[in-house]
């Protein structure tokens, strides 16, 4: 009876950490699957960075503090089962929409430039199935945002 009391002992002890594990492995995605594109300018890493899981008709809200004075860029990644298709809206605090990538042909980058220091809310939108039968799958995978900023050049006179 003692031995049966310390296995369940164990098995208590380990679920949470196993079920703690799978949740975790979308944790540094955007370090390992976001490619940033060619610049001949050097960003750096933004620690707004995130990577999380994701379901298709899922939407998130990441928030992004901007300052002036500098230059963003920002990388969505994503697992292959989203198709390369999700939506990223950046919206200011006041609820004005400055980009959406549905209008560019969901491209999974934007660079930009700030002059006021503000908040940004990032929307990330996967997706749902098409319609179809009562047994439609919702698909599950990683999402990561890859947010990079330097110190904006000075151009002109």
């Amino acid at each position: 009876m003692a031995n049966y009391r310390y296995f369940v002992s164990l098995v208590l002890f380990f679920l949470p950490l196993c079920l703690s594990l799978k949740a975790q492995d979308c944790f540094d995605y955007y370090r390992k699957s976001c490619i940033s594109p060619d610049s001949k300018f050097v960003y750096s890493l933004n620690k707004s960075s995130v990577s999380f899981k994701f379901k298709s008709g899922e939407q998130r809200i990441v928030t992004l503090p901007i300052f002036s004075g500098k230059d963003y860029r920002i990388t969505i990644c994503a697992d292959n089962v989203f198709d390369n298709v999700i939506q990223f809206r950046l919206i200011k605090d006041d609820g004005e929409l400055l980009y959406d990538n549905s209008t560019n042909d969901y491209s999974f980058h934007v660079e930009f430039s700030c002059v006021k220091s503000q908040d940004l809310s990032i929307e990330l939108n996967a997706p749902k199935p098409s319609a179809g039968t009562a047994d439609t799958i919702y698909y599950e995978g990683c999402i990561g945002i890859l947010i990079e900023d330097m110190v904006s050049i000075k151009t002109g006179f």
